[in-house]
């Protein structure tokens, strides 16, 4: 019991007759996933400024407690070099992007 492709009657086709195109409701999910990160990139940024402000308010009260006083600096500190090695990498990576001409073929 074989089927048209001399294979062992499975009913699947062969691998190299699968498209290699990705299907439109893949393409249409990833864009709709893509879309949802940006926007949760943004509201992240807009919550980052507040987190921030709470931090430096935290730190310059008087009222406040030394030891979370401490604290907002501790977390202010700790998350400085993370942020500026990030920012350094992405600005290497549009440079980068630039010169090889792969910012044009991501738009």
């Amino acid at each position: 019991m074989g089927d048209d492709h001399g294979g062992t009657g499975s009913g699947r086709e062969p691998i190299d007759a699968q498209p290699l195109a990705e299907p439109a409701s893949r393409t249409a999910s990833r864009k709709a996933d893509a879309k949802a990160l940006d926007d949760l990139s943004r509201l992240l940024v807009r919550l980052g400024r507040m987190a921030a402000a709470t931090l430096a308010k935290a730190m310059s009260d008087p009222t406040t407690p030394w030891a979370t006083r401490v604290r907002a600096a501790d977390a202010s500190l700790g998350r400085l070099l993370p942020l500026r090695e990030l920012a350094t990498l992405e600005a290497r990576v549009v440079e980068l992007e630039r010169l090889t001409g792969l910012e044009e073929a991501r738009r």
